[in-house]
C-alpha cells in the first residue's frame, strides 16, 4: 500500500466558489493550517459539494481517503452527519485507520438527542472536536467519551487603528456571525436599547 498520507479530508469545500458560509470557510482553514503543518502532499480532500448529485463519485473518493490516509477528518453538516459518519464507519470495517469528526456550530447534541442510532455511532469515532466547553460536556453526558475542545477559530486581517471619532458617542457596536435570530441578533439589539434607554441618551448603535 505505500506510506499512508497524514490525513484525508471530507468536508464542503464549496465546489472551487469563494467561501461564502461558516462550514466552507472552516474547512478551508482547516485543512490549510494541516498543510501548513504537515505540507499539502500530506494532505489529501475529498469535497461533498452538492454530493447527492455525485454519489459514485463521493464514494469512490471516500474509499480513496481511507485507503491511503492515517487519519480521516470529517466536517459534514446536519444533512451530511447522517451520510458519511455511517460510510466511514463502514469502511473502516476493513481499513481500520482513525476517524476524526470536526464539529461545526452547536446543533449536534439536539441532533443526536433524536436519532439513538447516529448517537451509537458517535461513540465508534476516535475523536469528536466540539466548539464550545458546554457542547463537549453535553456530549460526554450521552456517553460519548472521546470529546475535546477545539474552539471556533477564523483568520482576521488586522486593520490599522482608526482616527478619535471612532471613540465618540454613539459608539458603533457590531456583532460578528450572520444575521439571524439562532446567532443572538435580538439579544444584540434588546441590549443597546436597554443601555440606551437607562442611560437617557444615544450612547450606542447596532452599526
Amino acid at each position: 500500500m505505500g506510506t499512508l498520507l497524514k490525513a484525508g479530508i471530507c468536508g464542503h469545500f464549496g465546489g472551487g466558489l469563494p467561501p461564502a458560509e461558516g462550514q466552507t470557510v472552516k474547512t478551508v482553514i482547516f485543512s490549510q493550517k494541516l498543510e501548513e503543518i504537515w505540507g499539502s502532499e500530506q494532505v489529501l480532500k475529498l469535497d461533498t459539494y452538492q454530493w447527492r448529485r455525485h454519489s459514485l463519485r463521493l464514494i469512490l473518493g471516500s474509499l480513496r481517503l481511507i485507503r491511503k490516509c492515517q487519519n480521516i477528518i470529517m466536517l459534514p453538516s446536519h444533512n451530511g452527519v447522517k451520510v458519511f459518519i455511517p460510510l466511514f464507519l463502514f469502511l473502516n470495517r476493513f481499513y481500520r485507520k482513525k476517524l476524526q469528526y470536526v464539529i461545526i456550530g452547536a446543533w449536534l447534541p439536539e441532533f443526536l438527542e433524536a436519532s439513538p442510532r447516529l448517537r451509537a455511532q458517535m461513540k465508534k469515532l476516535d475523536g469528536l472536536y466540539a466548539e464550545t466547553q458546554t457542547m463537549a460536556d453535553k456530549l460526554n453526558a450521552m456517553g460519548i467519551s472521546r470529546v475535546h475542545l477545539l474552539p471556533n477559530f477564523k483568520e482576521l486581517k488586522i486593520v490599522e487603528k482608526p482616527d478619535a471619532s471612532a471613540f465618540q458617542e454613539p459608539f458603533r457596536l457590531c456583532t460578528f456571525s450572520r444575521v439571524i435570530r439562532e446567532k443572538g441578533i435580538c439579544e444584540a439589539v434588546s441590549a443597546v436599547r436597554q443601555v440606551n434607554e437607562q442611560l437617557g441618551r444615544e450612547v450606542y448603535t447596532l452599526d
